[in-house]
């Protein structure tokens, strides 16, 4: 009889509990080998990488004829979990609910999905779940109908607490052009 310790290593393992057979040979012609069942939980974490603050900068403010909509700038935002446990993102709001700012996910519309502002989410945010090393993408956009300053925060209530984006945007007038007789 032989006794020994057998060290099981969890780093660079993502969390959860696994379990496998340890395959023992030996030289006892009666037994050549047997399985020794092993199990390990692992206690993983989850970790957010995300930007904290997009500015859009300056846009004019001008409307569309053709699209009837204003003009905007659009940038991706992009959440992705580092650690090594899953996390769920549940719900998404504007703090201020400053019309101008907000977060584009997709969503089903009436010819399929489409990139859609959370406030005119009618069937509820689309929960995400990011298992480690996942990403969730989508966008933001800041789209301003008069001239002005504009701040707002997008919050994110997850699994982990609230994922803040702070949003800001400068919109001004068209220039015009007076011509003196």
């Amino acid at each position: 009889t032989i006794e020994g310790n057998i060290v099981l290593e969890s780093a660079n393992i993502y969390g959860g509990s696994f379990s496998d057979n340890l395959l023992i040979r030996t030289n006892d012609p009666a037994t050549t080998e047997f399985l020794k069942p092993l199990s390990v939980n692992v206690a993983g974490e989850a970790a957010i990488e995300v930007v904290s603050d997009i500015d859009f900068g300056d846009l004019e403010v001008a409307f569309d004829d053709d699209t009837y909509t204003y003009q905007s700038v659009i940038k991706p935002l992009v959440i992705k979990n580092t650690g090594t446990a899953p996390f769920r993102i549940t719900n998404a709001r504007m703090e201020t609910g400053c019309k101008y700012l907000t977060q584009l996910v997709l969503a089903s519309g009436w010819g399929g999905p489409e990139w859609t502002p959370i406030e005119n989410l009618f069937s509820g945010y689309p929960q995400k779940l990011l298992l480690p090393g996942a990403s969730f993408n989508s966008y933001v956009r800041f789209a301003p109908e008069a001239a002005g300053s504009y701040e707002d925060v997008l919050i994110l209530d997850s699994s982990l607490g609230d994922i803040r984006v702070n949003l800001k945007g400068f919109g001004y007038d068209s220039p015009t052009i007076n011509i003196d007789n």
